[in-house]
């Protein structure tokens, strides 16, 4: 019972150290911390969890939507209609009469249109014509911060159809907090024509990052006005309003769709192209086309139509029934009913971006952007207060680890934080490979590292006291192999530690040693004592025993105490013999040296006495008092009155009769008892008793 009280008060004791170890690291990773930091490292992450979930899930869920298509005016466009980026504007009518003619659900541009071509007002017509005939084009803009021709009727059309109506759900929130910067911003929307032609716009801006972009803005404002970005403006269209709430920091939510945002209201791109490879004949994840297919399979069209007199959409329908017709570059069919996203990725106009799965033309971001929305599949990042309970957890089980590993000497449980770092890292894998779910990574590995370092450092300041105390105190008392179980639980010698059990206790004094030290010098009778003393206390020590003083020339020890010993009666029966023994030896040679020898006379009783640290608060003896106690050191003196070597009591031959050969002496009584005590005197031990004790050695502790 005692025991387990002792293990529950250590338990609680370092739970409170390491909890508060967890606390501390935990409130300095996750408020002190520098963010560009944390930052700098969870991009990092984040980017090796995007590869991993590419390369190794494989989940409908985080598969590219099938209903999105790109056309790019690429490098083989360029090639194939012996031009270079920017293209004639007529050219970009051209793909849109086709994606017109091949039945597409929506057409985005990742393209602006500014201002009005000043040697090819044609082009610029046609355009707008083929922008309005379609119907369904969202059209691309952007901010910027160099004010250009004053250009009022575009600013005019462009806040009376396409700004947005934001309803806020918090407080002090304002379309302050969608500013694309701080600074004076301008539009540059497409040329007056084209815009009342379109049936929205979009923004195409995207946060500028040194790496690699990995948010988008969902909406953009300045002063007044709001206006979304390219695919955000799409889904607007798409839900049939202008109108959604906004908790900044928090969410958009049109209808019943919410779309998480950051607490700078970025919208985190769920960049896609899970566990598949690209289409057959792609590099890109989505079914992309190049632009020049569309022109030349349109100019066939419109040649024909001209000739013939028929219109573009009979001239379509009558090459589409035949499947073998060549003038087709590209199967119609993979644009019906399709959102079509048309960008540039063409040398010439550098629009390639940086993202976690590698890089990809510009138009790619929108597309993955409006993947997500309609889909509703998001990034979900967990917030603060999440990350720092997981934080926490992991720092207080790492420094708990750390210290039952030291306290146990254990090599397997000191590697064990390194096995919470790799579980943890696998969490983080499969929650954003499943569930698209982005835990803070950096700080929970810092704190696992710290929370070690820090466990060690306090126990083996703490605790590793404790041990030095204890080590100094008792290394002289205790055997080696005692020595190391009582370190490792040192509360066994804490003042609430003493209790009442069964112990063997030995009394050993000289005789004719008073003699020797009268007629000797003090040194001389220093180096006797010590060599006497030396040698005793390694036999007591090899037998398990516990030194208690030296009382002069007298020696007091007794077993089955800090530790449990087994069979102490017997041990002590034995340390008696084989000092005996060894005092033989020493005589053979002092009678040289010292011209002396001397005997010793034993005294041993086995029987209940009380334990522990015993004295002030400042001086402390771990000592055993008690009848039991004074009854060994009655025997030790008897053996000058029966002239013997070793006397037991009746309670030590009770636990050992089988064992030994002994001869009753008489029966004697403890000052302050009524009863009388049986007591015998030691002849020898039966047997090869001596022969299987174990051979004493030092070690280090």
């Amino acid at each position: 019972m005692e025991k387990k009280q002792e293990k529950t008060q250590r338990l609680l004791k370092w739970s409170f150290i390491c909890g508060l170890i967890g606390l501390v690291i935990s409130s300095i990773l996750g408020l002190a911390i520098s963010k560009a930091f944390n930052d700098y490292f969870n991009n990092a992450w984040v980017n090796l969890l995007f590869e991993t979930r590419q390369k190794h899930y494989k989940y409908i869920k985080n598969l590219p939507s099938k209903n999105i298509v790109v056309v790019l005016f690429d490098d083989e466009s360029d090639r194939k209609l012996n031009t270079f980026w920017p293209y004639d504007r007529a050219e970009s009518a051209k793909v849109i009469d086709f994606l017109r003619l091949a039945g597409t659900k929506a057409v985005l541009f990742d393209i602006l249109y500014s201002t009005p071509s000043i040697d090819k007002p044609d082009s610029d017509l046609k355009l707008a014509q083929a922008v309005k005939k379609a119907g369904n084009i969202v059209l691309g803009a952007k901010f910027i911060f160099e004010k250009n021709v004053k250009r009022d009727a575009e600013i005019t059309v462009l806040k009376e159809k396409f700004a947005v109506n934001p309803e806020y759900s918090a407080k002090n929130s304002s379309n302050e907090d969608f500013f694309f910067d701080k600074e004076d911003q301008y539009y540059d929307v497409p040329f007056k024509q084209l815009l009342k032609a379109t049936k929205s716009i979009g923004f195409f801006n995207m946060p500028q990052r040194q790496d690699v972009t990995r948010e988008s803005f969902l909406m953009l404002c300045n002063e007044n006005e709001c206006f979304p970005s390219l695919s955000f403006s799409y889904l607007l269209d798409l839900v049939d309003t202008r109108s959604f709430k906004i908790n900044t920091g928090k969410w958009f939510q049109i209808k019943d769709i919410k779309i998480p945002v950051d607490n700078k209201n970025l919208y985190y791109v769920n960049w896609l192209g899970t566990g598949l490879a690209a289409p057959p004949g792609n590099k890109y994840i989505y079914d992309t086309v190049s632009a020049w297919q569309l022109i030349e399979s349109y100019n066939s069209i419109s040649q024909l139509a001209e000739e013939t007199g028929k219109t573009d959409r009979q001239v379509f329908q009558e090459w589409y029934t035949n499947q073998n017709d060549l003038r087709l570059k590209k199967d119609p069919d993979i644009f019906k009913n399709k959102i079509v996203f048309v960008g540039v990725s063409s040398s010439g106009a550098h629009d390639l971006i940086n993202t976690p799965i590698g890089t990809l033309p510009g138009v790619y971001s929108h597309a993955f952007v409006l993947d997500n929305l309609i889909n509703q599949n998001f990034i979900r990042i967990m917030p603060f207060y999440i990350n720092f309970v997981i934080l926490l957890i992991l720092c207080f089980f790492t420094s708990f680890t750390i210290i039952v590993a030291s306290s146990k000497d254990s090599i397997t449980f000191q590697l064990l934080p390194a096995g919470y770092f790799i579980l943890f890292c696998m969490l983080c894998i499969e929650l954003f490979g499943k569930w698209n779910i982005i835990i803070n990574w950096f700080t929970p590995a810092l704190g696992i590292g710290l929370s070690a370092f820090i466990a060690f450092l306090g126990y083996f300041v703490l605790e590793g006291k404790d041990k030095k105390r204890v080590k100094e105190a008792m290394s002289n008392y205790l055997s080696p192999q005692i020595l190391k179980m009582v370190i490792e639980n040192p509360e066994k010698l804490k003042p609430s530690a003493s209790t009442r059990k069964e112990l063997t206790i030995l009394f050993s004094d000289i005789r004719g040693f008073t003699t020797f030290s009268e007629s000797n010098p003090p040194e001389l009778v220093v180096r006797m004592l010590n060599e006497y003393h030396s040698e005793m206390t390694a036999i007591i020590f090899k037998n398990k025993g516990t030194l208690d003083k030296f009382i002069g020339d007298a020696i007091m020890a007794f077993w089955g105490a800090p530790v449990d010993v087994e069979d102490h009666a017997m041990l002590a029966i034995k340390s008696a013999v084989e000092m005996q023994q060894k005092l033989v030896e020493l005589n053979s040679i002092w009678s040289k040296v010292y011209k002396h020898s001397v005997h010793i006379g034993i005294g041993i009783n086995t029987e209940e006495v009380v334990v522990g640290n015993i004295g002030s608060e400042r001086f402390m003896d771990y000592t055993v008092i008690g009848d039991g106690v004074n009854l060994a050191a009655r025997l030790e003196g008897l053996n000058k009155t029966y002239n013997t070597s070793i006397i037991i009591s009746e309670h030590t031959l009770r636990q050992v009769e089988d064992r030994v050969e002994v001869n009753f002496l008489d029966n004697v009584k403890v000052k302050g008892k009524t009863t009388e005590t049986k007591i015998y005197e030691l002849i020898q031990i039966k047997g090869n008793e001596l022969d299987d004790t174990e051979e004493y050695y030092y070690e280090e502790i």
